[in-house]
């Protein structure tokens, strides 16, 4: 997991360090993709150091059929990553669609403060996939319940704290370092999109149920109901609300998210976080 967190943060120090060479020489916003494309590579050179040596590249090494288990279960997981992408962006694209470049920057800006609240959450998914996948062998289900109950009890108030941190830091922000007009309704984008996370804390490190439980194909349907949902309600409320309809939207579908998985895992599991009753 240390090798996964540096991995992890290299992406991102190549992706700023990338997008300052750009600038700095002057490229034009088409090259920005770029940066992207340079950093997915850096981690899958360093990832490629890192496993190969503890890897038998050999032929007669390999199996068939687990080489058809893989394919199969990638090819069931796939979308989900597609859908997953899709859904953090499809706010952004339709206030383009139906409002202002301007809007869309402007919401821009609060959607960014919101991804990196809900990033907080993901670093915790990725300290929790390990322990969820061997339960999961276990067939221990009472057990990732209780897990789950007790991290609600850190990730709240922990989710909390961060928020209003960061409702001060972009209040601040807005309000005597960028040159934004109306930036109350910018802030305002930002505090709904912080409640819709804030709502959601307890469960989105335990989302990954499905996938380690060998069901990639319902994960990929849990994405594909999100963003549908975001979609729908993003048409629905950004020409009646504008970019807070957009905040909206998207905070709603973060809740209705948790009852999509809910029911899910209650159809494929027998459990979930929302009962304790298998």
């Amino acid at each position: 997991m240390r090798v996964f967190a540096v991995l992890q943060a290299l992406r991102f120090v190549v992706l700023i360090a990338v997008l300052t060479l750009i600038a700095q020489r002057g490229g034009s916003a088409a090259q920005l993709s770029a940066a992207l494309l340079v950093s997915e590579l850096s981690v899958s050179f360093a990832a490629g150091v890192c496993l190969l040596p503890s890897l038998r590249l050999r032929a007669s090494n390999l199996e068939p059929n687990w080489i058809r288990h893989h394919l199969a279960f990638g090819a069931k997981g796939l979308l989900s990553g597609v859908f997953i992408e899709l859904n953090t962006r499809i706010d952004v694209l339709l206030i383009g669609a139906f409002s202002t470049d301007r809007d869309a920057g402007r919401y821009t800006l609060a959607a960014v403060f919101a991804e990196g609240l809900y990033q907080c959450l993901v670093v915790v998914k990725n300290q929790m996939n390990p322990v969820l996948a061997k339960l999961l062998l276990e067939n221990q289900t009472a057990q990732i319940i209780a897990l789950a109950r007790r991290a609600w009890r850190y990730l709240y108030p922990g989710i909390a704290a961060v928020y209003l941190l960061g409702l001060v830091a972009f209040y601040v922000l807005t309000k005597g370092y960028l040159n934004i007009s109306d930036p109350g309704e910018v802030i305002a984008c930002y505090a709904i999109l912080g409640l819709g996370v804030f709502a959601v804390a307890g469960f989105v490190p335990f989302d990954g149920v499905l996938m380690h439980s060998g069901k990639p194909e319902y994960y990929t349907l849990l994405s594909f109901l999100t963003v549908a949902t975001n979609a729908i309600l993003n048409v629905l409320l950004i020409p009646v609300m504008g970019v807070r309809g957009a905040a909206l939207a998207t905070s709603l579908t973060l809740v209705i998210s948790i009852l999509y998985l809910s029911a899910i895992m209650r159809w494929q599991l027998k459990f979930s976080y929302l009962t304790t009753q298998r």
